[in-house]
C-alpha cells in the first residue's frame, strides 16, 4: 500500500502514461521548426497552457510558465517582489529559503494546531510590503488556509499575493481571479497526477 501521495502521487493514471508515451513517440521541439513533430509539440504545450489557465481561473494562457517543480516556480515569483514580504510559519522550505534570501520579511506564527490568524497577517503588512506569500495547504499538518480571505486583504492593501499550491492544486478548488491570487505556484506530480519534473506558475 502506498501512503506518500503528499510527496508524489502513485501510480499515475493510464491516461498520463499514454500522454507521456505519445509525446515521446510523436512530438519534437516546439517552435523550432515547421515539421509535423515540432508542430505537434507546440500544439500540446499551447493546449496545456489553455487548460491550466482555465482550470485555475487564470486570466490568460500566456501567463502560464512551465518549471521543473514548484520550488523553481516559487523562487522566480518570490525573487520578483523586491520589497518587504509577509509569510507564515507554516511554509515549506521552497517558500522560506527564497524569502530569507530577500532579507526583508515578517513571518506570521501559527498556533499549536497549525492554524493561522488572518488578523496577524494584516498586522504584519507594512507600507513597504510588496507581497504576502503563503501555502494553501500544509504538507506537515494537513491544514488548509483561507486564501480567499488573504487574497481579499492583499487586494485591499494593493499588494501581490503569491500562493504555494503544491499540496492543493488538483485537490482543493482554486479560482485565481475570485481569490485575488497574483501568482499561483504548483508542482505537477502530486494531486495533478503528472510526472515528476513538472510544475508551473500562473
Amino acid at each position: 500500500m502506498y501512503f506518500d501521495s503528499a510527496a508524489t502521487s502513485l501510480p499515475k493514471p493510464q491516461c498520463v502514461i499514454d500522454a507521456v508515451t505519445t509525446a515521446m513517440l510523436t512530438q519534437g521541439n516546439p517552435s523550432r521548426g515547421v515539421n509535423n513533430a515540432s508542430l505537434a509539440g507546440l500544439r500540446c504545450i499551447t493546449n496545456a497552457r489553455q487548460e491550466i489557465a482555465r482550470f485555475f481561473g487564470g486570466e490568460n494562457e500566456v501567463d502560464v510558465a512551465f518549471c521543473q517543480n514548484a520550488t523553481m516556480a516559487l523562487n522566480q515569483a518570490i525573487g520578483s517582489v523586491g520589497k518587504h514580504i509577509v509569510t507564515t510559519a507554516a511554509e515549506h522550505n521552497s517558500v522560506l529559503r527564497p524569502v530569507y534570501r530577500t532579507g526583508d520579511y515578517t513571518i506570521v506564527p501559527v498556533d499549536t494546531k497549525g492554524r493561522l490568524d488572518i488578523k496577524q497577517v494584516e498586522e504584519a503588512i507594512r507600507p513597504d510590503t510588496g507581497a504576502v506569500v503563503m501555502t494553501h495547504a500544509s504538507n506537515v499538518t494537513g491544514n488548509s488556509y483561507d486564501i480567499s480571505a488573504v487574497g481579499e486583504l492583499c487586494k485591499k492593501k494593493g499588494i501581490y499575493f503569491i500562493v504555494d499550491a503544491s499540496q492543493s492544486a488538483g485537490l482543493l478548488p482554486i479560482d485565481m481571479k475570485a481569490m485575488n491570487i497574483t501568482a499561483l505556484c504548483f508542482s505537477g506530480h502530486k494531486s495533478l497526477y503528472g510526472p515528476q519534473g513538472t510544475g508551473a506558475y500562473v
